[in-house]
This record gives C-alpha cells, structure tokens and sequence, in this order.
C-alpha cells in the first residue's frame, strides 16, 4: 500500500513517471464510485515475516473499538526520499516521513510528526480500507474536532484510475529482482517488494519501482490528497491512480538522463505505540 515533502520533486516525478493521455472525467454531477483492480501484469511479492507479538494482540484487543472512537496502532513505517534535481542548499534534497499501522486490520494513520506534511492545523488523518478518513484537528480557538470524508465523493477517480492502470501494465517490465526492506534489529518484520522497470523512449529516463503485497489500504492512502489537498503530504499521489489495491511501493528510483535521482525507499518498521480517542 505505497514519496517527497518538496513540492518540486512532486511536481517533477509526476510529470515524467507516467505518459498519460488526458481526458474528460464523464459528464455527470453525481461522485463516480471506484473500481478496485485486483492484478498487476505479474502479482507482487508476499510480506514475509508478518508475526504479531501476543502481548500486542492481547492489548490491542483492550483498546481498539473503531465503533466508539478509539484506536490503537503499534507498528509505524518509516521511509527516506531524495531529490538531486534540488539544490542542497534549499534543505530540501533529502528527508523523511511515515505513517502509523494496525497490522491486524490495515488500518493506517497519517500523523503530522511522522509524516510530514504542512497542514498545521490538521492533527493526525486515519484511513480506512473501505475509503473512509476521519481527520482530526485544532481550530482556532484551540478545540479539537474531526472531520469525516469518503474517497468515493471524489468525481472521476473511477474514470482515471481504468486509463492509467493500463498504461502501466503496457510500459513497467517485471524484473527478476527482490528485496527485503524494513529491515531492523528491534523488530522482525520485513516486506521483501518486486522489482519492475521502465525506460522513457524520448528522454531515456529511467524509473525502477519496488512493489509488495500488504493489507495496507494503499489505494486511500495514494490519493489522501485528492481528499484533504490542504495537507501538503510528501508522498507521491500518483500511485493510487495507477497501481490496484493492497500494493506497497517499498521503493522507487527515478533517474534522468543527465544523471540527477528521485526517489525513496522504505527504510524500517517498527514497533510502536499511538492511541486515539476521537471526540464526542
């Protein structure tokens, strides 16, 4: 389900990653419902070592209650960007970001610490498998509120989604190459991702992606800008017009012909702690 905070390198990663045609979104005033597409040209790699301690499952089943508006995440996702088409000096070459996880359910939360974005007012943004955010944050006055969104409200994603996809699997080779990312000493969970790659005929660009197979809503996550554009997320948005469900990107390297990278990877997970009791 998956990049970076400078709104160059987002801007320049778009424009060259994907060869879209552009067309209209279909004439209609109603939300157009999204279609989940369930195959790459080749299915990408399992999560291997997916263990939960049993003391995190037994606490976890103390404390999370969707229902009432209580949460618990105890695994978060950390990645690094770079971006050498900016000069280092602008501070904004290299970075971070990551999102909170309830490996049980998928259950994701974007958190603005961890992830970065330049919403100040927005606190933290949970996102549901079935499309369903709830975002919370603090007013002016200092009060703490939520607001609920749904991905399927937003007009023409339907519509896209079906034209990009096909793109990809036209112009991204499977490559006979895996990796194991998220590697670390504290904690044993892994995601070994497959490599895919694709050259650009007219610059001789090239972009290699990694992609793993999670139960992360990946697709809710992708598009959380289309959603809340406000955020400013450092994650590229793309991907969840052109990659099917439940598909990590766990690595991109992008790489223009006069040698200047783009790119992330996911570095480690963890585990960790973060509870949410939503208000009334």
């Amino acid at each position: 389900m998956l990049i970076l905070r400078n709104t160059s390198l987002l801007l320049i990663a778009i424009a060259c990653f994907f060869s879209c045609k552009e067309k209209q979104p279909p004439k209609s005033s109603a939300p157009v419902p999204l279609r989940v597409t369930d195959s790459l040209v080749v299915e990408p790699a399992e999560t291997s070592s997916n263990t939960i301690p049993q003391d995190t499952l037994s606490y976890r089943d103390q404390n999370w209650y969707p229902e009432k508006g209580q949460y618990y995440f105890s695994e978060t996702y950390h990645f690094s960007y770079y971006n050498e088409t900016v000069p280092s000096e602008d501070g904004s070459a290299t970075g971070e970001f990551g999102f909170y996880v309830d490996p049980e359910s998928g259950t994701l939360l974007v958190e603005k610490y961890i992830s970065n974005y330049v919403d100040e007012m927005a606190d933290y943004v949970i996102v549901h498998q079935d499309g369903h955010y709830i975002m919370g944050f603090t007013d002016e006055f200092g009060e703490k509120k939520i607001i609920s969104k749904k991905l399927s409200e937003v007009e023409g994603l339907s519509y896209r989604i079906d034209e990009n996809l096909e793109d990809f699997n036209t112009y991204f080779q499977k490559q006979n190459t895996n990796e194991a990312f998220g590697a670390n000493k504290y904690y044993p969970k892994t995601i070994e991702g497959q490599s895919y790659y694709r050259t650009f005929p007219k610059t001789q660009d090239t972009v290699e992606l990694f992609l793993a197979k999670s139960n992360l809503p990946t697709k809710s996550l992708y598009l959380l800008q289309q959603v809340f554009p406000e955020l400013g997320m450092p994650l590229r948005q793309d991907y969840g017009l052109v990659l099917p469900e439940n598909t990590l990107v766990v690595k991109e390297h992008y790489q223009t012909r006069n040698g200047h990278r783009v790119g992330f990877r996911l570095t480690s997970i963890m585990a960790s702690e973060y509870h949410i009791q939503l208000p009334d």
